[in-house]
C-alpha cells in the first residue's frame, strides 16, 4: 500500500517529494521495530520515489540520495542486512543520474574486496552485483582496469554456488 501511495503521489505532483522524503527519514529511524515485509514495502518505495525523482530531474533527488546513504552508511557500521535494500536505491542513482557521486567510487572500490564475497555475505551478494553492474555500465573502463577483481569475484561467487 505504502508502494501505491508513493507511486501515485510521485505521478500527481512533485511537490509532495518533499513530505515523503521526510517520511522517509521518520520511518528509517524507526525500522529496528519493523518486520521484514513493511521494511521490504518501505524501500520498494524509496526504490520508486527515487526513480520519479530523477526522471522528473526534481530539486529534492539530492536530499532523497543523502538519505539513503546515511542510512547505508548506518547500516554499514551495524552490519545489517538492511544494508542490502540501500544499495539497490543507490543503485538507480548510479545508473540514471548524469553525474557520479563520488562515494559511489568507494563504494565501488570497497565492493571489490576480496572479503565481501565470502558465503556469510551470500544475502548480500545481489545487492552487490546490481550496484557493480550499475557502476561499470556507466564506467565502462573500470571493467578493463579492475578485470582481475572482477574475475575473482565470478570465482568466489561460482565457488560459493558449489559449495
Amino acid at each position: 500500500m505504502l508502494y501505491n501511495i508513493a507511486k501515485g503521489l510521485g505521478q500527481l505532483n512533485h511537490d509532495f517529494f518533499e513530505y515523503q522524503i521526510e517520511i522517509f527519514r521518520e520511518m528509517l529511524k524507526r525500522t529496528k521495530v519493523f518486520d521484514f515485509n513493511s521494511v521490504l514495502y518501505l524501500f520498494e518505495s524509496m526504490g520508486e520515489v527515487s526513480y520519479q525523482l530523477i526522471a522528473s530531474r526534481s530539486s529534492h533527488r539530492g536530499a532523497m540520495e543523502k538519505i539513503v546513504m546515511d542510512f547505508f552508511m548506518e547500516s554499514l557500521k551495524s552490519k545489517s542486512d538492511l544494508m542490502n535494500f540501500c544499495l539497490q536505491i543507490l543503485s538507480i542513482f548510479v545508473q540514471l543520474e548524469e553525474g557520479t557521486n563520488p562515494q559511489y567510487k568507494t563504494i565501488y572500490d570497497s565492493l571489490l574486496m576480496e572479503d565481501n564475497w565470502k558465503e556469510e555475505n551470500q544475502s548480500l551478494m545481489s545487492s552487490y552485483i546490481q550496484f557493480l553492474i550499475a557502476f561499470i555500465a556507466k564506467h565502462r573502463e573500470r571493467l578493463i582496469e579492475d578485470k582481475g577483481a572482477v574475475e575473482n569475484i565470478l570465482s568466489q561467487i561460482i565457488k560459493i554456488d558449489h559449495i
